[in-house]
């Protein structure tokens, strides 16, 4: 497993020699012609002997073992454990052929860790929220690669899913040949290196993957690449694997010769890379203009339509359908404060909680529900979800609060049966406790209540003066577009405010509260005050009405 390569990676006779010289130059030879292609540049320093250190370091040393130049300094295209990269150094992908190639892994002027295509084309990056003066980025012997700033301190990292796994005692990191930067493990058992991390998820989504003029298709056993013009001088017309070292394929010929009118078409779950020239592209609104706009364009090969936004759900959640026809949803989860192991386990463990209320997680993706709901099955809806948040706070083998309750993470499906999603990832983005003393479960009471308060009055925003009004009418007939019975709707009411209350001692438990909507259990008027707060992911923030009452806590 190479790696270093001298001079990042030149290409030399095979009959070329290395030498340390008498001056102490380490100088790479092209034989027969004694051509130096490469030098450390040392000559002249003192130094004694080179020496390959177990840590994988080539160094050059001079008296007193001092250090005079070192391999670890000039990385080509792997990082071993404890080499660090500096701006403006780079990984750079070995080439298949005499050409170099045309990925890098980057740090960049603005602080972040980037994937780049031909120096102009970002496919990967960490995304950071700030600028940052950053010092080094780091691989660490335990599968640790962090990003840190001028004093020290890790603004980003990640992990391979063995991270401290105390029976691995190898590890790189490796900018591969087809653009995706990898931690490898050694496996001692099957004798290999396997990959326990990779930055781009999705081999098509590697910019040009698939060589000029080809284009990435998704298929059920993986990603493999095609021709665009498929042509009997192709080599390797039909598909191919990722790893076949790509296509070479030929540009589709000028469709101002054809005599013919021409047609275009589909090519579902498919990437073609956009190629030089970068700045010859016309971005359009949506696919039909840019369908039209290529049909009556003679140098227009292909037009592609990535994501328009009509899937897009929410800021975060998307609608998709698998190869087999399946919907789904699948939310974005940015920023996640744990490892790639960690995230798996929390997945695994939210994969086998299995409710008639909550929206089954299959491997990473949410399955699709597809209705929208109406106000007649408000009540059912509250119940439903009162029901999967039992469920999820005393009855899974291992209990988890939703961390994130609220209509939008309330579908229906084509029974008009509630389902809960978004549970449980609040441990998945959330670095340290809230700024509240409430546990998460307390705040779930607490959303509960606000929800119900929306399904009862019909309204998003509930303010302190709706409280009172609210607390003022509740022994009076109430009326709501006759959406449920005033006895039903009262009780429902009380139930809110008592789960909205300002202390969290006094909010019943989520038992409780599906015992009083199912009519089971009676519930009192509760006292003031109430409080209206509102959860972010990573903070609480208060707001109370101010007041204090003595009332005692009452469920029969």
């Amino acid at each position: 497993m190479p790696v270093w390569a001298i001079g990042g990676g030149l290409r030399v006779s095979m009959n070329s020699t290395i030498r340390l010289s008498m001056d102490g130059g380490l100088i790479l030879f092209e034989n027969p012609s004694g051509l130096i292609v490469w030098s450390s540049s040392t000559s002249n320093l003192g130094v004694k002997k080179a020496t390959l250190l177990d840590n994988g370091n080539l160094v050059l040393v001079g008296n007193g073992d001092r250090v005079l130049w070192e391999s670890f300094h000039s990385p080509t295209s792997t990082l071993l454990p404890g080499q660090t990269l500096h701006f403006p150094q780079t990984l750079r992908a070995p080439s298949m052929n005499s050409i170099s190639s045309y990925y890098t892994f980057v740090i960049q002027r603005s602080g972040e860790l980037a994937l780049v295509w031909e120096n102009n084309v970002t496919y990967w990056r960490t995304h950071l929220s700030f600028s940052s003066n950053i010092m080094e980025a780091r691989f660490d012997a335990d599968g640790f690669l962090g990003l840190k700033d001028a004093t020290n301190r890790t603004i980003w990292s990640t992990s391979s899913n063995d991270f401290k796994d105390p029976s691995v005692t190898l590890r790189h990191l490796r900018m591969d040949y087809d653009g995706n930067l990898r931690i490898y493990s050694w496996d001692h058992v099957l004798h290999e290196w396997k990959i326990t991390w990779q930055a781009v998820g999705n081999q098509c989504d590697v910019f040009g993957s698939c060589g000029l003029y080809g284009f990435c298709r998704f298929k059920s056993t993986g990603p493999v690449c095609d021709c665009l013009y498929q042509d009997s001088s192709n080599w390797g017309a039909s598909s191919v694997t990722m790893d076949s070292g790509g296509l070479k394929c030929k540009k589709m010929v000028d469709l101002s010769n054809c005599k013919m009118n021409t047609s275009m078409v589909d090519m579902k779950q498919s990437v073609l890379y956009g190629l030089y020239p970068p700045q010859d592209v016309a971005m359009m609104l949506n696919e039909k203009d840019c369908k039209g706009y290529c049909s009556n364009d003679p140098t227009c090969i292909a037009a592609t339509s990535k994501n328009d936004g009509s899937d897009q759900l929410g800021p975060t959640i998307y609608k998709g359908v698998l190869p087999n026809k399946r919907p789904f949803i699948a939310k974005k989860v940015n920023d996640a404060s744990v490892n790639e192991k960690d995230f798996r386990m929390t997945v695994s463990m939210l994969g086998g909680m299995h409710h008639r209320n909550l929206v089954s997680l299959n491997g990473f993706c949410f399955e699709q529900v597809q209705n929208d709901g109406n106000w007649q099955q408000r009540f059912d809806i509250a119940l439903g979800v009162a029901r999967a948040l039992a469920y999820l706070h005393s009855e899974c083998q291992v209990c988890v609060a939703h961390g994130n309750l609220k209509l939008e993470n309330v579908l229906l499906d084509e029974k008009l049966v509630p389902k809960l999603t978004d549970f449980g990832l609040r441990s998945l983005l959330q670095k340290e406790a809230a700024s509240s003393s409430e546990s998460t479960s307390e705040i779930d009471i607490y959303m509960f209540g606000e929800m119900l308060l929306q399904i009862v009055t019909c309204k998003r925003d509930i303010s302190s003066d709706s409280l009172q009004r609210l607390a003022d009418s509740m022994n009076e007939k109430l009326n709501l577009e006759d959406c449920m019975d005033s006895e039903g709707m009262a009780r429902v009411t009380r139930i809110a405010l008592w789960c909205m209350q300002n202390q969290p001692f006094r909010r019943p438990s989520i038992v409780e509260v599906v015992k009083v909507l199912e009519g089971a259990l009676s519930v009192d008027t509760p006292p003031f005050p109430f409080a209206v707060r509102q959860y972010q992911m990573d903070e609480a923030v208060l707001t109370e009405v101010q007041g204090e009452s003595q009332t005692k806590d009452n469920f029969d």
